[in-house]
């Protein structure tokens, strides 16, 4: 997959707190894009989910996250259910039963809001964006060459 620079710049927007372009990028995205975008946000999810967590990666602390999130964004509007935000988390940590009956659209909606949380609670993420996008573009490279993909 060819991550383009579009891509890289709307995550780049949401790390860096700028939301509101970032979801401009978003809606001029073609439809030829968005599968490969997602995959992209996708890995970039991945990269800051190991990093915020690096050896604390477990229910409770997936949990506490999950309910922090929940807590900043209740008077935002956006409908964000706990029990779906952690399902989500915990699902990509390893307990993929429970993606089950979630759609897409509410996993990439988590991820979204999973990285603009961690980049702003982070500086080093905000600072070093460049360097997570990288490493995020060499995991989906690693995705892309596991065993059953085509």
């Amino acid at each position: 997959m060819i991550v383009k620079d579009e891509y890289r710049e709307q995550i780049r927007l949401m790390a860096t707190g700028r939301g509101q372009d970032a979801s401009e990028l978003n809606a001029a995205l073609p439809a030829e894009d968005r599968v490969p975008f997602n995959q992209f946000l996708s890995g970039v999810f991945a990269v800051l989910m190991d990093r915020h967590f690096k050896d604390n990666l477990n229910r409770d602390t997936l949990a506490e996250f999950s309910a922090e999130l929940c807590r900043n964004y209740q008077n935002s509007g956006l409908k964000i259910r706990p029990l779906t935000v952690e399902g989500i988390l915990r699902g990509s940590a390893g307990e993929t039963h429970l993606l089950e009956g979630i759609s897409a659209d509410e996993i990439i909606g988590v991820q979204v809001l999973v990285i603009a949380k961690i980049a702003a609670e982070d500086p080093a993420v905000s600072s070093g964006i460049e360097q997570f996008l990288d490493e995020a573009e060499e995991l989906v490279a690693q995705w892309e060459q596991e065993p059953g993909d085509s």
